[in-house]
């Protein structure tokens, strides 16, 4: 009779010993060591989300953390997200990804420091200097957290400098004056044009100065494209 009890005893500790073994098994094959970026990242410090992550996320099982701890902190960090999703990818490895608000551009100032637009014009956050990111305007201007932009300016902005890059002719800087703006080259040129201008009207005037210009061998060092002429200096 005691032979059987010390059996049973044997069993039910064997047991115990066996459920638990393989539900710390299970919490170590299913911890997240392995993670993956995906989404909008261009204006995301990536950085910040590996510190995160490590600190909320990793080593943890995928079933009992859900990660809101971690999406609450990087929303804090970043308030140009929308939306971050957390994808289970295999029994270690997840799958961030992260969906932003809809911005305009990046702009660097006189300080160079950089600073997220939104499409309504106002500065969303400061960034990293150290990164590149695209669609990069250059003002001559300081800028801070309080500051607000006319967003047809700064969409004009862009597609002028990309026209410029395509003609070979490289933006240092561009300045913005009320309604005045001013494109300075590398080599210190000038154009100078008002937000009223449209895109495709500057485009066909600045080719057909710089196709005069070149065909009388004359350089140039101001085109002003404002008040309906081109003036030329």
């Amino acid at each position: 009779m005691k032979s059987k009890i010390n059996y049973r005893k044997y069993f039910i500790l064997l047991l115990i010993f066996t459920v638990f073994s393989l539900i710390s098994y299970l919490v170590y094959i299913l911890s997240i060591n392995y993670i993956e970026l995906d989404g909008d990242l261009n204006y995301i410090d990536t950085d910040d989300v590996r510190v995160l992550t490590l600190n909320n996320i990793k080593n943890q099982n995928l079933f009992i953390n859900s990660g809101d701890k971690f999406k609450q902190k990087l929303i804090e960090l970043n308030p140009e997200i929308e939306k971050i999703e957390i994808k289970v990818k295999d029994s270690q490895s997840i799958i961030i990804k992260i969906n932003n608000k809809k911005t305009c551009c990046v702009i660097i100032d006189s300080n160079r420091n950089k600073f997220l637009i939104n499409l309504e014009g106002k500065v969303i956050k400061k960034l990293s200097s150290k990164s590149s990111y695209p669609d990069e305007i250059g003002l001559n201007q300081a800028v801070d957290m309080n500051s607000s932009f006319l967003i047809n300016s700064l969409q004009k902005l862009l597609d002028i400098e990309n026209i410029l890059i395509s003609k070979n002719i490289e933006v240092l800087e561009t300045r913005l004056d009320g309604k005045n703006i001013t494109f300075v080259s590398k080599n210190q040129k000038e154009l100078i044009l008002d937000d009223e201008v449209s895109s495709k009207v500057f485009v066909e005037k600045l080719e057909s100065m710089l196709n005069y210009l070149k065909q009388n061998n004359k350089d140039y060092q101001k085109i002003d494209f404002r008040f309906g002429n081109v003036i030329v200096e």
